[in-house]
């Protein structure tokens, strides 16, 4: 289902029936709203991960829960996002924590940030690499962000760590 400006399930109808008002308040903080608002599923929304096969998974007892592509630098009109949203809520049972895979230049490192609507994008973990084991960090509206030592996108593999064997 896509919201046009006009259709009758038209959810930001009341946002584009405000957002003059709001502008003139507060600026350039509503006007990035505005914007963040008509993007649309492409930025805001989590993307479809695919569904974890036997082939997914790992020695050690990781499965994999979301895959995402990342660009070497931020995305269009951003400062720090380069990758659409991605979820880690769908985990299976006697998740412990997450194995984090890079496939691209060696050497890539990336923050994880939270997208929080309406407010601050809360950064969740820094400086993560091919490899990296982590806490867990459940969200569904998670980002690559920040990425160093990427020429080209890179694609980030995200493992439930099952077991014991987590950090």
């Amino acid at each position: 289902m896509t919201d046009k400006p006009g259709d009758s399930n038209d959810r930001f109808k009341w946002w584009r029936d405000l957002s003059p008002l709001v502008v003139a308040l507060t600026g350039v903080v509503a006007t990035a709203i505005t914007v963040a608002a008509f993007l649309g599923p492409s930025l805001t929304e989590p993307t479809a991960s695919p569904s974890p096969t036997p082939s997914d998974q790992r020695d050690g007892g990781a499965q994999l829960v979301a895959s995402v592509t990342s660009q070497p630098g931020p995305l269009p009109d951003e400062t720090q996002r380069s990758s659409g949203d991605f979820s880690t809520l769908q985990l299976p049972d006697g998740t412990t924590g997450l194995r984090w895979e890079v496939e691209g230049a060696p050497g890539i490192t990336f923050d994880v940030l939270e997208n929080v609507e309406l407010g601050f994008d809360r950064p969740r973990l820094l400086d993560i690499g091919n490899g990296a084991e982590t806490s867990l960090e459940s969200s569904a509206r998670l980002y690559i962000a920040n990425p160093t030592n990427a020429s080209q996108p890179f694609e980030v593999r995200v493992f439930a760590v099952l077991g014991s064997d987590a950090p």
